[in-house]
């Protein structure tokens, strides 16, 4: 299929999705926080226990206590179509992340399984949830396949 037609389709699904860009954006900080040890406050804190004023300036470095002048960090879709969002962050991730969001991230696997929340087969679940589940599922294969590039730059092989 042309990517002109992909991106139509793309678009006109995006249309009617019910999962908004505000959505988009915490589900996309909450895996990034998850996933990344970058984002960890209490990893931060840690770094410079016994040196306030290096912790400061890394706090400031990453903006943690307030929104910077400029974008800080920025995730891009790897599959980058009409819909998905290049989120650019000007304050750490961490400030977006949400434990309730976190446990929707958590249940994909089951969803993958055919574990559903509700009863009823995969098209009486809300469409809000499978939404969500198929965003996780893309930004979780993102990642793995990050990993994976990271394993083979360094001559180690995966574990699958």
């Amino acid at each position: 299929m042309p990517n002109v037609i992909i991106d139509a389709l793309c678009t006109k699904i995006m249309s009617i999705s019910s999962v908004t860009d505000a959505d988009y954006i915490e589900i996309v900080s909450t895996f990034m926080v998850a996933t990344n040890h970058n984002f960890n406050c209490s990893m931060c804190k840690a770094k410079y226990p016994r040196q306030p004023e290096k912790r400061e300036a890394m706090f400031e470095q990453k903006s943690c206590k307030k929104l910077a002048p400029k974008t800080r960090f920025s995730y891009k879709p790897k599959h980058s179509m009409a819909g998905n969002l290049t989120v650019g962050y000007s304050t750490c991730p961490a400030n977006l992340f949400n434990s309730g969001t976190l446990s929707l991230i958590n249940m994909v696997n089951d969803y993958d399984k055919g574990v559903l929340p509700y009863s009823g087969g995969v098209f009486e679940q809300p469409a809000k949830f499978v939404e969500v589940m198929e965003l996780v599922h893309n930004l979780k294969e993102e990642y793995n396949q990050e990993q994976e590039k990271k394993l083979s730059k360094y001559g180690k092989r995966s574990k699958h």
